[in-house]
């Protein structure tokens, strides 16, 4: 695309960024994290609408499967408890969808 867009005289202007509203609910997803250590549901909801639920059921998952509590949820939504919040960039990239399929160039340190 980036390349095309060159060889047309075109400004290539979106190289490296997906900006399909699905790419952006995961990012506030992990914004949130990275800030806050939260997960505000409503916020996505009334940000993304449906493309917040597959972050939403990621976010379910994590919260179920997370034995040492790190990551629980609350009646907003998530959080990183205080004994998480060292592993705050590893529960953030569980909401990595470029990490998860193996294309992640940021992200691959976790």
């Amino acid at each position: 695309e980036w390349r095309r867009s060159l060889d047309a005289e075109a400004l290539p202007v979106a190289r490296g960024f997906d900006t399909r509203k699905i790419n952006m609910a995961w990012g506030a997803a992990i914004q949130m994290l990275m800030t806050y250590f939260v997960i505000d549901q409503t916020a996505l909801k009334d940000s993304f609408g449906a493309q917040a639920e597959p972050v939403l059921a990621t976010a379910k998952w994590l919260a179920a499967t997370d034995t040492d509590e790190f990551f629980v949820r609350t009646r907003k939504g998530y959080r990183i408890t205080p004994a998480g919040r060292p592993f705050t960039r590893s529960i953030a990239s569980q909401f990595d969808a470029f990490l998860q399929d193996g294309s992640a160039q940021f992200s691959i340190a976790v």
